[in-house]
């Protein structure tokens, strides 16, 4: 690894070779991560647990008891879990049905439909369904 001159640091292999990233998890800590879990996938019509992991598109979320944490999240911006969904209006009307605090409700922005709401724990999540042009556009990003 190199520091912003470019100079080798002390995790440097010695190698120019990067890592190859193989996957991307999320852990979400909580006081009562059964409760967190049954949310979310009700909220999102998910699987049941495999090993405490939930799938949700490709990013697979643990759900994990903790006592280092409060029960009710006192910075929710802090990290936004935000999932992109191909029918946003079905999956706000399954959080209203759970009595959610919104944040944002749900309503159309220059890239697509756009809610934020915060789950149980008062982490905040946000449900999008962005469109077509959205994705055009990023694909130029990455030739």
């Amino acid at each position: 690894m190199r520091d912003k001159a470019g100079q080798a640091n002390e995790l440097s292999t010695g190698s120019d070779a990067t890592a190859t990233v193989r996957g991307v998890s999320v852990l979400l800590g909580s006081t009562d991560p059964d409760r967190l879990s049954r949310f979310y996938r009700a909220v999102f019509d998910l699987d049941e647990p495999r090993e405490g992991w939930v799938r949700i598109g490709e990013v697979d979320v643990l759900f994990d008891r903790r006592t280092d944490v409060a029960a009710n999240n006192p910075e929710p911006g802090r990290f936004v879990l935000t999932v992109d969904t191909a029918d946003a209006r079905a999956v706000v009307a399954r959080l209203e049905r759970l009595g959610v605090r919104w944040v944002s409700p749900l309503e159309r922005r220059p890239d697509g439909l756009f809610a934020a709401f915060e789950d149980p724990d008062g982490n905040l999540a946000q449900v999008i369904e962005l469109d077509a042009d959205y994705f055009a556009r990023r694909a130029s990003f990455h030739p």
